[in-house]
């Protein structure tokens, strides 16, 4: 739902106030071109969910300037206020039921396109859900315990990226604790389930060989989640892996060149030659990355793409890729990099492989310890 209110309820806060004479949109539904503003819910807990630990709400859209967890129908008390990134694209807070009674909570996410206390457009990206809190108690922590146990977590270790094309036999891996239940789900809904994940007897490793050749070609819209519970039964959520889109391509191009009867051999890749963490880099430095499929490998940001501090060239049989890193390029002090290859040239969908996740590299230009005091000449890197 859309409506015209104040960012963080300024002024007469009560529902029927704030949405007086307002239009009204479905939830996340684009306000158009003009607006530039849109919002919609990437992660938080399902409706009756029993919440025991932290989790992550996520709201992912553009023009965003505040979002807030508030009551299902009003807009005070604010439960959360989300930080919301730069370029209003992102915002993310974290929820701790420890702040709450055990019980029902009823909440609703709204994104607004104003700072809080301003008239803003509002979209409601998570209608009424019910949450229920429950504290050292079950389902949170065992009967008679007393206390919450080992929390329950989880991350994503392995899958395929956002509009990869999905070709042959991947394992799909979760890990964290408390691991009762992981299920590859469509991207919006609980059913069908598209795959139930082997989970090991302690509950830390979950695994699943996603074999593409059971869905048809095209393009497939998936989310993992993991829970604490078995299937059928009330449980935590986190999704560990929100909305990507995989394309099913079997037998065909680009798995399968035109002409050809056999699909290409697997892409992979890993990191032969860099600076280690830490590592004063002081003179030129070659970095290099040895694999199979090779079509782009990037020196970058440890959390994004932008900017690119260097593009490695290729080999043609996309098997080697150097760089030569010259640290005179940079400012003197702590630069924060990560190595990402990629089956595909810049500008395309592929998959990637972050050979080198983040590393801090110490650039040293003209002092020390490059250079020894009184010294004229820079000394050996050491890197």
């Amino acid at each position: 739902m859309m409506l015209t209110a104040c960012g963080g309820g300024g002024g007469d806060t009560s529902p029927s106030a704030s949405m007086a004479g307002a239009s009204t949109l479905l939830a996340g539904t684009e306000v158009g071109a003009a607006s530039g503003f849109s919002a919609t819910l990437g992660s938080a807990p399902a409706d009756g969910s029993y919440v025991c630990s932290t989790a992550t709400l996520e709201v992912r859209g553009s023009g965003i300037r505040n979002v807030e967890l508030l009551p299902s129908g009003s807009y005070t008390p604010i439960y959360s206020s989300f930080t919301v990134s730069a370029d209003g694209t992102t915002a993310r807070t974290q929820f701790d039921p420890k702040n709450f009674p055990n019980g029902e909570l009823q909440v609703r996410i709204s994104a607004f396109n104003a700072a809080a206390g301003q008239p803003a457009e509002e979209i409601v990206v998570m209608p009424a859900r019910t949450w229920k809190i429950a504290n050292n108690t079950w389902p949170c922590a065992s009967p008679g315990s007393s206390g919450g146990g080992t929390q329950f977590t989880a991350s994503l270790i392995s899958a395929p990226a956002t509009n990869t094309y999905v070709c042959h036999m991947q394992t799909l891996e979760i890990r964290g604790t408390r691991l009762a239940n992981v299920e590859l789900l469509p991207s919006n809904s609980y059913t069908p389930i598209l795959g139930k994940f082997t989970v090991s007897d302690d509950g830390k490793i979950a695994r699943l060989q996603f074999d593409p050749r059971k869905f048809p070609n095209g393009d497939l819209k998936v989310r993992i989640s993991a829970f604490d519970a078995p299937a059928g039964q009330p449980a935590n959520e986190i999704i560990v892996m929100p909305e990507r889109t995989w394309r099913i391509a079997n037998d065909t191009w680009p798995c399968l060149s035109p002409g050809g009867n056999q699909p290409p051999g697997p892409f992979s890749a890993q990191l032969t030659s860099a600076p280690g963490n830490g590592s004063y880099v002081c003179s030129m430095v070659t970095l290099e990355v040895m694999g199979a499929r090779i079509k782009n490998v990037e020196l970058l940001p440890p959390a994004g793409y932008t900017p690119i501090y260097g593009s490695f060239t290729v080999s043609d049989d996309g098997r080697v890729a150097r760089l030569q890193f010259d640290p005179r390029k940079f400012p003197n002090g702590d630069l924060k990099v990560r190595i990402s290859v990629f089956d595909a040239p810049a500008g395309q969908p592929a998959n990637e492989i972050i050979v080198m996740p983040e590393r801090t590299w110490r650039i040293a230009n003209d002092i020390w310890p490059c250079l020894s005091p009184g010294s004229t000449t820079a000394g050996n890197p050491g890197t």
